[in-house]
């Protein structure tokens, strides 16, 4: 096990914040069991429809551990209690997981902290379908085979905290404002101009603990942003940026009429079945607490990438055999930031 120093990869950051409401929440939507290994887990699903047209899918994962660490802010100091005491703490000491916000008489929020795997059965015993409520989360990078083989980019979105509004939002008032936006730092990895789309597809890695990573693909409507969209067409492999945007959902369009690499044409009820699959659309590049926007050229090179720590079998086959050209050296004048 490598040492915290010996790490190539810093962490990259990420947050998600929605609001709207909780839809296809029922007794499917939460689940418990045990793992291969025999530990205790509990999830949580549903859709948050945050506009007439947009539902985007979020869940909570959590399984019980061996050990907690609760805080206290008076002493600035954790300590270290056995999972099954999590609920037994000493005066001061409180948890540091999911936060839980209900709204009380006085037309005020009371705030709960839960460890996540608590915070699974809260969650699905306090909320019901067609709650409004704000949510706080994370991208999560998951990719998945296509009936055709092809690795194909499917976001999952965590919630970090919930809070349920006291009266429910109106989704078709004419001057409703959407919130389903996303803050994340990237690694760029190549981008490419789709022309057909009027996109800018942008390729990149996301760092998690001990040097592993994933990677999760952006777009930039360039009708838009069409500014935005061709800065980022010339950004190269190893650039460092920080991302704004907005999770859309699209729709999968059914192939009946399109041909595979046999030439052949599925008959109706035998095509691929339509569904949606949520997209992260880039609108903007974030800035520091200073006004300068977040971006370092040239952080990473490939090699940076080969630690022993990464785990290959979570990336899809074209990106392991995929070979990158050298990065060219960058003059000031042709920073794209």
């Amino acid at each position: 096990m490598a040492k915290k120093n010996d790490f190539k990869l810093t962490q990259t950051k990420g947050s998600t914040k929605l609001q709207g409401i909780i839809v296809g929440k029922n007794e499917n939507s939460y689940t418990e069991g045990t793992d291969k290994n025999n530990n205790a887990y509990r999830v949580i699903k549903f859709g948050l429809k945050t506009s007439t047209t947009n539902i985007i899918n979020v869940e909570l994962y959590a399984g019980v551990r061996e050990f907690v660490y609760p805080y206290s802010s008076e002493s600035k100091t954790s300590m270290k209690v056995a999972f099954a005491k999590r609920n037994d703490l000493e005066p001061g000491f409180h948890v540091i997981g999911i936060s839980v916000s209900l709204p009380n008489e006085e037309n005020k929020f009371d705030r709960t902290d839960y460890i996540e795997y608590d915070a699974v059965k809260v969650i699905n015993d306090t909320f019901e379908d067609g709650d409004s409520v704000y949510l706080s989360g994370e991208i999560v990078a998951n990719q998945f085979a296509n009936q055709s083989g092809e690795m194909q980019d499917k976001p999952k979105f965590t919630i970090k905290s919930i809070k349920k509004y006291p009266n429910k939002l109106d989704l078709n008032v004419e001057n409703y404002i959407e919130m389903a936006s996303f803050e994340q730092e990237i690694v760029i990895e190549d981008t490419h101009d789709n022309e057909k789309e009027e996109l800018v597809e942008v390729n990149a890695r996301v760092i998690l603990y001990a040097d592993r990573f994933k990677n999760v693909t952006f777009v930039i409507e360039k009708k838009k942003t069409e500014r935005l969209a061709h800065k980022f067409l010339k950004l190269k492999f190893g650039d460092f940026i920080s991302v704004q945007g907005s999770i859309e959902s699209v729709e999968l369009v059914d192939n009946e009429t399109e041909e595979d690499e046999w030439g052949s044409k599925r008959p109706k009820g035998f095509s691929s079945a339509k569904g949606s699959r949520n997209r992260l659309v880039i609108s903007a590049v974030s800035q520091d607490k200073n006004g300068d926007t977040i971006f370092e050229p040239k952080k990473y090179k490939l090699e940076d990438f080969d630690a022993p720590d990464v785990d290959f079998n979570d990336l899809p086959k074209e990106q392991k055999a995929k070979q990158h050209e050298p990065i060219d050296d960058i003059d000031d004048d042709e920073t794209p930031f």
